[in-house]
């Protein structure tokens, strides 16, 4: 998963306190949380280290925050859910997005593992329902509460971004505009039915050769 939340200053100087000079913005990014609730262990070359589960995430992201509650964004950049454990996977990843809620998620941008299930689970995911066939695991499952990102995603029937491109949020007077970007292969490796979208990029322009 090769996804991007960049995160630029809209602007916004003007309504800065008289005579500062800077604002301390925050912002705090993870990705491929894949639905991990509970503790496991990670691999490294000193052998498996554990790994704490969405528990600790959310200990980590309301330290953080504490040194900055007025100023801090938190981003994922995607591959929230699928590639899970079974408890999980059974449940649809909907404790998953519920975990995310709870941890106050500001924005997403979408990841390959979104889209495992097909374009109407991932809808699902955004917006809340029960699962057409297992009904829902989660009573009144309501879906995410922060947005999903896809600035590079256009659904090919209609020409319009698939999700929204951004989003803008206002910290301590400054106005930040949040763009998601999807890696250009996310849909090739998605496993999910096939849908009319596809990842859209830019040339970039070409750079004359320099004399021999």
């Amino acid at each position: 998963m090769r996804n991007l939340l960049a995160a630029l200053l809209l602007g916004g100087t003007a309504l800065l306190p008289v005579k500062a000079d800077t604002v301390d913005i925050q912002l705090l990014g993870i990705n491929d949380f894949h639905s991990a609730l509970p503790t496991s262990f990670a691999m490294t070359p000193g052998g498996p280290v554990e790994a704490g589960g969405a528990e600790y995430l959310a200990a980590h992201f309301d330290r953080l925050q504490r040194e900055n509650p007025e100023g801090t964004l938190r981003l994922a950049a995607g591959d929230n859910i699928s590639s899970s454990t079974m408890n999980a996977t059974l449940q649809h990843d909907e404790p998953g997005i519920e975990a995310l809620n709870l941890m106050r998620l500001d924005a997403s941008s979408v990841g390959n593992h979104e889209f495992d299930e097909g374009v109407a689970e991932l809808r699902r995911m955004e917006n809340g329902g029960c699962h057409p066939i297992d009904g829902c695991a989660r009573p009144n499952f309501k879906g995410a509460s922060f947005p999903y990102l896809g600035a590079n995603i256009v659904d090919t029937t209609t020409g319009k971004p698939a999700f929204a491109p951004y989003i803008v949020k206002e910290l301590k007077g400054i106005k930040i505009g949040v763009i998601g970007v999807s890696y250009k292969n996310t849909l090739k490796e998605a496993p999910g039915p096939t849908t009319p979208w596809k990842p859209v990029t830019r040339p970039r322009p070409s750079t004359p050769m320099p004399p021999s």
